[in-house]
């Protein structure tokens, strides 16, 4: 449900600035930005990529490791009176 409103509230606000621009700074792209901002703008966007990837892969990670102790054979009588 959440992700249904979130799809349609995107747009919304990507326009917004455009529709009501009396009330919303101009779009920030390297662009419309200080020079000197650029570099800094391109950092943060490959940053967050990165951070994502790193959250993308643990939790692939602990996903098959789930999976791999569910589909594990069960212990034998003997290794669990141990």
């Amino acid at each position: 449900m959440v992700g249904i409103i979130i799809a349609v509230d995107i747009p919304i606000i990507w326009f917004s600035v455009r529709w009501w621009n009396s009330l919303h700074q101009i779009q920030s792209s390297p662009k419309t930005v200080d020079p000197s901002m650029v570099l800094v703008l391109r950092w943060n966007a490959i940053a967050f990529l990165l951070l994502w990837l790193v959250f993308l892969s643990s939790r692939y990670v602990i996903a098959r490791d789930r999976r791999d102790r569910e589909l594990a054979p069960p212990p034998l009588a003997q290794e669990v009176a141990r």
